[in-house]
């Protein structure tokens, strides 16, 4: 579910010196399919469809949604996949290097450590020990830049966001730029997690 910068129908074509970003690639939504059955294949994991066609029919969206909730399901799909941390490794090196093949020159990759974790019971700051690991490797062998953003999945709520900003806070230096809120806007309102913020901001994460 990462995001090409495309130049519109309507307008002119990109500037071939412009750089290409994406400030909005999630982790969890860039799994490719081909992961997801080999892995789901491995571990016997449920699959709405086998083969890389009709997954694109259960994961794709091809409209905009005005419920951003209807995107969970599928996720769900996608996230099952990281059943141990050399899966997180993997998917995140994949998601890299996807971005990189996609012609970008710059990618913010955000991820959830209590998201990706919860399925099969993982460690939420291991987690996220291994995306950073998988981002270093890319830093050195890719050529393109990028950042990591531990989202808050306000979803759980303030109380378990606060397990996902320590794990931000933990690998700052590893990675780890910045702070994102992202779930369920309508019950969990942004001003639940100002604090989560102040701390964040005066730990050094943007």
């Amino acid at each position: 579910m990462g995001f090409r910068l495309e130049a519109s129908q309507n307008g002119p074509p990109l500037s071939p010196h412009l750089p290409r970003v994406d400030l909005h690639y999630h982790l969890e939504g860039a799994v490719r399919l081909e992961t997801v059955l080999a892995i789901s294949s491995q571990h016997k994991l449920p699959l709405p469809a086998g083969d890389v066609r009709g997954l694109e029919k259960a994961v794709f969206l091809d409209r905009p949604t005005p419920d951003i909730l209807i995107i969970m399901p599928r996720f769900e799909i996608l996230r099952q996949v990281f059943v141990d941390y050399d899966a997180c490794q993997r998917v995140t090196w994949e998601c890299l290097e996807d971005a990189a093949q996609q012609g970008l020159d710059y990618v913010e990759v955000r991820f959830s450590p209590l998201f990706m974790a919860e399925p099969h019971r993982l460690d939420p700051r291991s987690v996220t020990a291994a995306v950073c690991e998988a981002w270093q490797e890319s830093c050195d062998r890719l050529p393109i830049q990028s950042r990591l953003i531990v989202i808050l999945s306000r979803t759980y709520g303030p109380q378990a966001c606060w397990t996902e900003l320590e794990c931000g806070l933990a690998y700052r230096s590893k990675g780890i730029a910045g702070l994102d809120l992202a779930g369920d806007e309508a019950r969990h309102p942004a001003v639940q997690f100002r604090d989560h913020f102040r701390k964040a901001r005066e730990a050094g994460l943007r």
